[in-house]
This record gives C-alpha cells, structure tokens and sequence, in this order.
C-alpha cells in the first residue's frame, strides 16, 4: 500500500510540476509577447494583472502540492541526514536551495514587486520609476523560470543518478 501512496505522491508532484512551469512558460513566451504588440498595448496593464492574480493561484497551489509531496517523497526515499553528505545528497541541498529562492522571488513578486509594476503601468506608464518596476518584475519572473528549470533537472538527476 505505501509504494501506491509514494507513486501517488510522484504523479501529483509531477503534475503540479508542470502546472507551474508551464505556465510560467505560457506568461514568457505566449502571452506577455502578445500584449506588447500596438494593438493589446493599451489593455497591456489591466490583462496582465488579471492574468497574473488567476496564475498566482494556480501558481502557490502548485509549490503547496511541490512542497508537500516533496516532503513525503524524502520520507519515503528514506533520505537521512548522512545521506546530504553524499553527492545526490548535495543535488537535493541545492534543489531545496533553489525552491526556497523560488518562493522568496515569488513572494517579493506577488506581494510587492509585480502590484506596482502594473498600479504603475496604469498610472504613469512612461515614467522612470514604472519602468524600473516592470523590468523588475520581469526578471523576477525570468529568474524563477529559470531556476524551476534548474529544480526539474535536478529531480531527473536524484531520480537517475549522477
């Protein structure tokens, strides 16, 4: 019964997984390309904040799920505290390193960084201090990109070894 529970808790790792980076990767290369162009330009603030408050849902509900099945995975693969001393051990430090930058960038984003990029693109679109804050916000967006990228390629090497 426990080896159902443990391939449970991969698939639903592996789901929320890809929730989470492909929707990222839906904002990066769909959908914020697409409002940049002249004819969504004005509606560019107002699709952007409502598209990113429907993905922060989806978003923190997925690194919940990653969170909580990571644990259970590490209780289940029996990862003990001699086992961080091994080379996959350090793999593991550095994948949790990353999902704790991940959530800190997340943070910062949704609570600050990302609500007055676009109070600004509304307001003052063309002022220096909104632009300071939209590219801001797009690096932080990047940058988790980025990094969950780096999670996933790391899980592939705990899965398979090095």
């Amino acid at each position: 019964m426990s080896h159902w529970i443990y391939i449970i808790c991969v698939w639903i790792h592996i789901l929320a997984a890809c929730a989470w980076i492909g929707g990222s990767l839906f904002l990066a290369f769909v959908l914020i390309p697409l409002i940049k162009t002249p004819e969504l330009e004005k509606i560019y603030p107002v699709l952007l904040q409502k598209t990113g408050k429907r993905f922060r849902i989806l978003g923190w509900v997925s690194l919940g799920i990653l969170i909580i099945t990571g644990i259970i995975q590490i209780y289940f693969r029996g990862y003990s505290l001699s086992f961080m001393q091994t080379s996959l051990g350090k793999v593991l430090q550095l994948k949790l390193t990353l999902v704790a930058a991940i959530l800190i960038l997340t943070l910062l984003h949704d609570l600050w960084i990302g609500g007055k990029a676009v109070e600004m693109a509304k307001t003052d679109p063309n002022s220096k201090e909104a632009g300071k804050f939209r590219s801001l916000a797009k690096w932080m967006g990047r940058l988790n990109l980025i990094f969950g990228v780096f999670v996933v390629l790391l899980a592939v090497i705990l899965v398979r070894g090095i």
